[in-house]
Parts: C-alpha cells; sequence; structure tokens
C-alpha cells in the first residue's frame, strides 16, 4: 500500500469485495497521521473504525507503528492516506481475510 512514504498522499484504494477483514501493519519512525478509510462503491471514501491490536481500542486515524483490523463486509475498498506527514518514513501493509 505506502512503502517508506515521507510526504502525504491520498493513498491507494485495496479492493477488499468478498473478504471479511484487513489487517493493516503500519511501521516506520514517523510524524504525522494515516487516516483508516473506506468506500461502499470504491469511489467516495469516508473515515471507518479500525480496532487497534491487540487491546481493541477503535480509531479511525493512526499516528504511530501499529497493527490495525479493519471489518470489510459490505465495503468495495479501503484505503489508508497519510494526511499528515511532516518527518520520518512510515509504510503500510494490508492482508485480507476471506469470508
Amino acid at each position: 500500500m505506502h512503502d517508506e512514504i515521507d510526504a502525504p498522499v491520498t493513498g491507494d484504494a485495496v479492493a477488499v469485495s468478498g473478504y471479511a477483514e484487513a489487517a493493516v501493519q503500519i511501521s516506520g519512525t514517523f510524524t504525522g497521521q494515516l487516516d483508516f478509510e473506506g468506500s461502499v462503491d470504491g469511489t467516495l471514501f469516508t473515515p471507518i473504525y479500525a480496532l487497534a491490536l491487540p487491546d481493541g481500542t477503535a480509531a479511525v486515524k493512526a499516528v504511530a507503528e501499529g497493527m490495525y483490523r479493519i471489518n470489510c463486509r459490505g465495503l468495495a475498498a479501503i484505503k489508508v492516506p497519510a494526511s499528515a506527514l511532516s518527518a520520518g518514513k512510515v509504510s503500510v501493509l494490508v492482508g485480507l481475510t476471506a469470508n
């Protein structure tokens, strides 16, 4: 999804239709914010909750390294744009679990 980005990006959409969950791994040393967004039609993206692992705290953004889980049921796509990134580099990987 993102590989060592160092500036704000809108993010590439990941097709999740037919998948139950997405695991989102955020790594790197950075100052900034990444947002969790989902879309029913694959075009219009809005904020969605991701659950921080392992404690299950709901979040619509990430400001540090971590692993998150997103419920993909009913969604066509997700993305994790870097809306603010002022220092360092961050990588985002997504893994999908089938229904």
